[in-house]
C-alpha cells in the first residue's frame, strides 16, 4: 500500500468530507498499516477526537468512525507532514524485516504493525511493532527518509 495513495483515497471519501466540513481545523495525524488493512486518522484538537478511515487491501474505504484519542494527555498531537516520507512502504518493510531477522533470530514473529506519525523528540517516524509468539513486543522507530534505526524498546506482555 502506498501512503500518499491511501491518504488521497481517505480524503476523497464522502464520510471524511462531511466530517471535515464540520471540523475544518482537523489535520492528518497518523497512517497505520497491518498485513490486512490500512488506516488513516485525522485529529481535531478542538474536540480532542480523531476521525479514522479503514482501507482494505484494494484501497477501498470499508469503514470510518470518530473516536477518543488514544495517547498520553500530556503529549500534543502534531500534524503528520509527508514531506519527509521518501522511502516506500516496501522499503520500510524490508528494513524492519532485516532488523528483526538479524537481531532476533531465535524469536518467532506473529505480526508486524506499522504506524507513521510525528513524535516529540523524533519528528516523523515509522513506529513499528513486532509481536512474537513469546508475547515479547519489540518496538522500533525508523527514519522515513533513510530507514535508519532511531530507537528500540522491548516490552514483555507476560510478567
Amino acid at each position: 500500500m502506498d501512503v500518499c495513495a491511501c491518504i488521497n483515497t481517505a480524503e476523497k471519501n464522502k464520510d471524511y468530507l462531511t466530517w471535515k466540513n464540520i471540523h475544518p481545523h482537523a489535520f492528518l495525524s497518523y497512517f497505520f498499516l497491518s498485513e490486512d488493512f490500512g488506516q488513516v486518522g485525522f485529529y481535531d484538537e478542538k474536540i480532542d477526537k480523531v476521525f479514522s478511515l479503514k482501507l482494505d487491501a484494494t484501497m477501498n474505504v470499508v469503514s470510518s468512525w470518530e473516536d477518543e484519542v488514544f495517547c498520553d494527555p500530556e503529549k500534543k498531537i502534531e500534524p503528520l507532514v509527508l514531506d519527509s516520507v521518501t522511502l516506500s512502504v516496501t522499503a520500510i518493510k524490508e528494513a524492519a524485516t532485516l532488523f528483526f531477522s538479524e537481531k532476533y533470530k531465535t524469536l518467532q514473529l506473529v505480526k508486524m504493525l506499522y504506524l507513521l506519525e510525528k513524535m516529540p523528540g523524533f519528528g516523523v517516524v515509522w513506529n513499528i511493532t513486532f509481536v512474537t509468539t513469546s508475547f515479547l513486543l519489540i518496538i522500533i522507530k525508523l527514519d522515513p527518509r533513510t530507514g535508519k534505526l532511531l530507537d528500540e524498546q522491548k516490552t514483555n506482555l507476560v510478567k
